[in-house]
């Protein structure tokens, strides 16, 4: 055996040690015990992945738990960071607004967090967490079912402007991707992609189909292909107002296709960055902060 595969066999057996129980159990403990919450990025926040569940406390004493096996980023960063350790400019803002919420729609809802936090955060609420690609939408049901929620309805397929099939890219070079969209230049820089093609629907038929009114918030996360739900939803828009937290990744010109439809429909824009919204005449992508709060003018 020579000695670079040496370093790959060591390096394996500590990954698969870090990940084992009882070891994960006690050593996630012991560590957080010592340092309660560690850096974003930083050596204890990239390499002990807790295993199991994590639990957080939400600001009016909820607990939320989520499911954490070591594959998905969402569950480390709760664990490290508490409640809003994950995406922290988008999740104070949005579980305010999930509090009131009628009707909540998670598009690109991933292992469900968001799904899950507004569920909680109104249990006389509805939410509808969107998310096509199987072994994602298992983990995400399983979340859900691990919060005892029975008013978070998990929907598999894509929001699209249309009814139809697309092709969905993915990668399949771990268990649990962390990034799949229906672009293919999103992808083009991930390893092992494949594609499979997925029903699409767009909300409007969705929520007619159900008879749902009185959609009042609306989270999409769907790695550029935002435009494309927004285009599907424009009877929702018009007839609801619901205020939006809206993914913009720079570099892919989502931002000239949002235009059109926020201007259409009298939306106004914020950046959302940690502790503030900025207003702006424009979306412009912002290479920091990915999110965007658009809302209904007269409501603002």
């Amino acid at each position: 055996m020579t000695r670079a595969s040496v370093s790959v066999f060591t390096k394996e057996a500590l990954r698969r040690l870090r990940y084992s129980q009882p070891f994960n159990w006690a050593a996630t403990g012991l560590v957080r015990a010592l340092v309660p919450s560690a850096k974003p990025g930083g050596l204890l926040h990239r390499h002990l992945h807790k295993v199991g569940t994590t639990a957080v406390s939400l600001p009016r004493g909820e607990r939320l738990k989520m499911r954490a096996m070591a594959d998905d980023g969402v569950s480390n960063d709760l664990f490290w960071g508490g409640w809003n350790g994950y995406e922290p400019e988008v999740t104070p803002e949005f579980y305010e607004r999930a509090r009131t919420s009628r009707v909540t729609l998670d598009v690109g809802a991933h292992v469900g967090y968001f799904a899950v936090l507004a569920g909680i955060a109104n249990p006389a609420g509805k939410v509808y967490a969107f998310e096509p690609l199987p072994p994602i939408f298992e983990r995400l049901r399983s979340n859900v079912d691990l919060n005892q929620l029975h008013n978070v309805e998990c929907v598999q397929t894509v929001a699209s402007d249309r009814r139809g099939e697309i092709g969905f890219y993915y990668s399949t070079a771990t268990p649990l991707p962390s990034s799949s969209s229906t672009s293919r230049d999103f992808m083009k820089d991930v390893a092992e992609v494949v594609c499979s093609n997925l029903p699409t629907l767009p909300l409007d038929e969705f929520i007619e189909q159900r008879g749902i009114v009185g959609v009042d918030l609306v989270k999409l996360d769907t790695e550029t292909a935002e435009p494309l739900v927004l285009a599907g939803m424009s009877a929702i828009l018009e007839r609801d107002r619901p205020a939006i937290i809206c993914e913009v990744l720079a570099g892919y010109d989502v931002e000239a296709k949002l235009e059109p439809i926020l201007e259409r429909h009298r939306y106004a824009r914020f950046l959302m960055t940690e502790g503030a919204l900025l207003p702006h005449d424009r979306v412009v992508a912002d290479r920091t902060w990915k999110n965007w709060l658009f809302l209904a003018k007269e409501r603002v």
